[in-house]
C-alpha cells in the first residue's frame, strides 16, 4: 500500500484494515500455541493464587486474601472470574482471557503509536509485539502481566490526552487508571514519589501547576486503592505486605557464602537465612516494606563499599538481567542473544524520537513509565516477565528505529 506523499502516513482506511489483520495474527498465533501445543505450562502463581481466588469469586465468596506474596491483583482475579463465568473455571477460560487481553494490547498499542508518532509507527509496533515470541509464550502462563500491559497503555493514552486538553477530569481519569495499575502490580507504588520528584526536577519553580494536576491524579489513585488496602490490612498499616521483601534474595545474591565443597550457598537457602535475620531484628513482628527496603540497601552497600567499581558491573548486570532472567535467575543462552537486537533497536529508536524538544511532550509518559520500570526492576526483581508489561512501549521505539532505517528520514516525529 502506498504512502501519502504529504503526510507520510497510510491512507485513511489502510491502517484500520491492516490493524484488523495484525490483531487477527496476534490472536491466531497465541490460540494456536496455547491450545495446540500439548506441553504448554501454566505458572505456579496461577495454580496456587489466581485460580483459587478467581474460583472463590466465581462461587460468590468474594475476593479472598491469599497468604502468597503475589496477592495484589484483584483486577486480574476479577477479570479471570468473568471468563470463568462464561467458559467455566479452568485453564481453557484462563487462556481465552489472556488471548483476549493480548488482542487489546495490540489494538491500544496501535492507537498509542499513532497518537504519539503516526499510523505507520503504530502498525509496526503492533505487528512487532503481535509476533514477539516471548509475549506469545507468556500468554498461556496465567500471569497478571498481560492485564498490566493493557492498563499501562490506557494510562499513557489518557495521560497524553490530559496534558493536551488541560482537563482536570482527564487527570482524574489518569488517577483511576494509575490506581488500577497499583491494584494489578504493587511494584508501581514507587512510581508515585518517582513521578513527583522527576516533575519537580523537570520544571523547578514552574512546577506548581503540574503539581496541582498531579495531586488530582494521586488523590484519585488513592481513593481507588484505599478500599483494597483496608481489606488487605484491616486498617493496620504495619501489616502491609510487599513482595519487595521477597526480592531481598536478588540484592544479596552475590553476598552468598561459600560452602565446604567450594560452591555458593543455594539461592533458596540464602533467602531463608536472610528472612530469619530480618525476623530476629523485628522481634517476630511482620516485615514491612521499609524494613525490606533497608535490608536491600544494606546488601547493596556491603557489595559495593569494598570496591566501588562493582557499582558499574552491578548496573550492567542488573540491566541485562531484566531482558532475559527467569524466576530462577537463569535463562537459555539463545534467549539472551535473541533479546539483544530488541534492546539495541529500542535504545536507538528512543534516541531518534527524542532528538527534537517539541517531540518530547507526548513521549514523556512513555519515558517515565519505561524508565521507572527499568530502574525499579534493577533495584528489586530483574526478571523478564516483570519487564514484559512495558515491552509494548519498547516496541514503539523499536518501530521508530525501523522506520528511520527503512525510510531514511525522521518520519517517526511526523
Amino acid at each position: 500500500m502506498e504512502l501519502d506523499p504529504k503526510t507520510k502516513t497510510f491512507s485513511t482506511n489502510g491502517p484500520l484494515i491492516l490493524l484488523v489483520i495484525v490483531i487477527l495474527i496476534a490472536i491466531l498465533i497465541r490460540a494456536g500455541i496455547c491450545f495446540i501445543y500439548p506441553n504448554m505450562p501454566v505458572s505456579t502463581d496461577w495454580q496456587n493464587v489466581y485460580h483459587p481466588s478467581a474460583v472463590a469469586l466465581f462461587h460468590g465468596q468474594g475476593l479472598k486474601i491469599s497468604n502468597s506474596a503475589m496477592n495484589g491483583s484483584p483486577i486480574y482475579v476479577s477479570f479471570l472470574s468473568l471468563f470463568y463465568l462464561i467458559f467455566g473455571p479452568g485453564i481453557i477460560a484462563m487462556r481465552i482471557s489472556q488471548i483476549a487481553l493480548e488482542g487489546l494490547v495490540v489494538f491500544f498499542l496501535f492507537i498509542l503509536g499513532n497518537q504519539v508518532f503516526n499510523s505507520r509507527v503504530g502498525l509496526l509496533a503492533a505487528l512487532g509485539y503481535a509476533i514477539y515470541p516471548p509475549a506469545i509464550y507468556m500468554t498461556g502462563l496465567g500471569q497478571p502481566e498481560v492485564t498490566l500491559a493493557v492498563f499501562l497503555i490506557l494510562l499513557i493514552l489518557i495521560w497524553n490526552y490530559a496534558d493536551t486538553s488541560n482537563s482536570h477530569f482527564a487527570y482524574a481519569g489518569v488517577g483511576i487508571l494509575l490506581g488500577a495499575v497499583l491494584l494489578i502490580k504493587p511494584n508501581y507504588y514507587g512510581f508515585l514519589p518517582f513521578w513527583v520528584m522527576v516533575e519537580i526536577l523537570r520544571f523547578g519553580k514552574n512546577c506548581k501547576r503540574n503539581l496541582f494536576r498531579m495531586s488530582i491524579a494521586l488523590a484519585t489513585a488513592f481513593m481507588v486503592v484505599s478500599p483494597w488496602f483496608l481489606i488487605r490490612t484491616g486498617g493496620d498499616h504495619t501489616r502491609t505486605k510487599s513482595n519487595l521483601y521477597a526480592n531481598i534474595i536478588y540484592s544479596g545474591s552475590r553476598l552468598r557464602p561459600t560452602l565446604s565443597d567450594g560452591s555458593l550457598m543455594p539461592l533458596r537457602e540464602f533467602y531463608k537465612n536472610q528472612m530469619r535475620i530480618l525476623e530476629n531484628q523485628t522481634g517476630g513482628a511482620p516485615i514491612t516494606t521499609l524494613i525490606a527496603l533497608r535490608a536491600t540497601f544494606e546488601n547493596y552497600t556491603k557489595l559495593i563499599r569494598p570496591n566501588p567499581i562493582r557499582l558499574f558491573d552491578f548496573i550492567i548486570h542488573k540491566f541485562s538481567q531484566i531482558w532475559y532472567a527467569t524466576d530462577t535467575g537463569t535463562a537459555d543462552k539463545f534467549f539472551r542473544y535473541f533479546q539483544i537486537p530488541f534492546v539495541i533497536a529500542g535504545i536507538g529508536g528512543w534516541i531518534v524520537a527524542f532528538q527534537k524538544p517539541e517531540d518530547r511532550a507526548k513521549q514523556w509518559p512513555l519515558f517515565l513509565i519505561l524508565s521507572y520500570t527499568i530502574l525499579a526492576l534493577m533495584l528489586i526483581t530483574p526478571l523478564f516477565r516483570e519487564i514484559l508489561p512495558v515491552m509494548p512501549i519498547a516496541f514503539i521505539y523499536i518501530a521508530c528505529a525501523f522506520d528511520y532505517i527503512v525510510f531514511k528520514k525522521k518520519l517517526c516525529n511526523g
